[in-house]
């Protein structure tokens, strides 16, 4: 609960964590630009909230879903103080809850650069199950500098648990 609760606080607050987030927003509307005001779109991995938000502030009618109830509870709160209400299901995102075909878009932010190659696999297969049309995913891709200095600093490139090439990564499409 602890972690859910500063989650965005830690990432977001800074100046760096600002341009982050506007600049990840920005292209997310702009990929979803062309769905109609009023399509039920899927944040799945929704976390904090902050996606969902997103959605609903674009006049779209988002459903969030996480495999987290603690994130959940921190989303909920977030949406609520905005006014919105979204339905929430507690849900991992390689097995998806939802039919065929359920929403126009989905997108899933922040999740699959902490998923290993199976089960990211999984994740892209269920998103593209239950939307019609576009994915909107975020992937941690590291580059050769960022495999180098993070084998030099002992840790995963980007900070993440999966980082991927960006070969991996099309392997997964």
């Amino acid at each position: 609960p602890v972690v859910a609760e500063n989650y965005d606080r830690d990432r977001f607050d800074s100046l760096k964590g600002r341009l982050y987030q506007w600049h990840e927003e920005r292209s997310i509307e702009h990929a979803l630009g062309g769905l109609r005001p009023g399509s039920r779109v899927l944040d799945a991995a929704c976390g904090t909230g902050r996606i969902t938000a997103l959605l609903q502030r674009n006049g779209f009618r988002a459903t969030a879903c996480d495999v987290s109830p603690a994130m959940i509870a921190v989303a909920r709160r977030r949406l609520a103080s905005l006014g919105w209400v979204v339905q929430f299901t507690e849900s991992r995102v390689e097995h998806l809850p939802y039919p065929d075909g359920s929403f126009a878009a989905a997108t899933c932010i922040g999740l699959l650069m902490h998923l290993d190659a199976d089960v990211r696999v999984r994740a892209l297969r269920e998103l593209a199950r239950v939307s019609q049309g576009p994915l909107v995913i975020q992937y941690g891709c590291s580059d050769a500098l960022q495999r180098v200095g993070a084998r030099v600093m002992g840790r995963p490139p980007g900070g993440v648990r999966c980082p991927v090439s960006e070969s991996e990564m099309q392997t997964d499409f």
